[in-house]
């Protein structure tokens, strides 16, 4: 059984609006560059959309070795990927994980803190200090996202959803790695294992979602109904908890292309 991609997206800075492209480089952490930054705050704890949804204002992109960071109204901001290794490492707090990263460059904290209008700090992961998965569900590493390197989502999951919602959401409102081709609501919950290219990957846990979901993309406002977490409750509540999408680990690296076939391997045992 194989299933067509439909896209795949990258978003270099946590809670920041990423990118779509046509081909990404799978590591163990994730896409290169997925979730290699985020901002903390004036404590050094993670900060996302969940308690600042104007992150959702802001872009982020790569373009060859530039990070390219562009806030409503102003002129991009670039910055080098690369950042000396020598570096002086600070600790930070992501969940409940105690982790070390390099600051990036305190103009560019300067900006940002004035857009959000909070104090904050652009950090970035250091390959001295791998982050490793706490969830018990896998054994790994992982960059700055919330659990898991990977998110799938299926899109007749999103169209069943849409229908039985009086407004429509995008994947945007998902933040999905990557979105494939489905002809039936939530089936890839049941795949196990899959190949996409060159690349074999296993689903580990379904997603639970969060107020994340009820932030418009396009306008960083936060929809008055708990959309579409509302309509989400009375058909995808699993374990107290509101599933939407499969998180996966990599079971090797490569590239994988938006026009590769994913090939189901084997399917989930009840």
């Amino acid at each position: 059984m194989s299933k067509i991609i439909k896209s795949l997206h990258r978003y270099p800075i946590k809670s920041f609006r990423g990118e779509s492209l046509k081909s990404l480089r799978v590591k163990f952490t994730g896409f290169e560059f997925d979730r290699h930054w985020m901002l903390v705050d004036d404590k050094g704890v993670f900060m996302s959309q969940r308690r600042n949804s104007r992150m959702a204002l802001i872009e982020a992109r790569l373009q060859g070795e530039f990070l390219l960071i562009k806030i409503p109204n102003q002129e991009i901001i670039k910055s080098a990927i690369e950042i000396s290794e020598n570096s002086k490492l600070s600790d930070y707090v992501i969940w409940q994980d105690e982790i070390k990263a390099l600051a990036v460059n305190p103009k560019i904290d300067q900006l940002i803190s004035e857009f959000l209008n909070k104090p904050c700090q652009l950090v970035v992961m250091s390959a001295r200090q791998p982050r490793t998965i706490t969830d018990s569900a896998a054994k790994g590493i992982v960059s700055f996202a919330d659990a898991f390197p990977f998110l799938l989502i299926g899109t007749e999951s999103l169209a069943t959803l849409n229908n039985k919602l009086v407004k429509n959401v995008t994947m945007e409102n998902f933040r999905p790695n990557i979105v494939i081709e489905t002809t039936k609501a939530h089936e890839e919950d049941s795949w196990q294992e899959i190949q996409i290219g060159e690349v074999r990957f296993r689903n580990v846990k379904l997603c639970s979602r969060c107020i994340l979901t009820t932030v418009d993309p396009k306008t960083a406002e936060r929809s008055q109904d708990q959309e579409p977490l509302s309509t989400l409750i009375t058909y995808r509540k699993i374990e107290q908890k509101i599933m939407f999408g499969s998180n996966l680990i990599a079971l090797n690296e490569g590239l994988i292309k938006a026009e590769d076939n994913l090939k189901v391997l084997s399917i989930k045992t009840s």
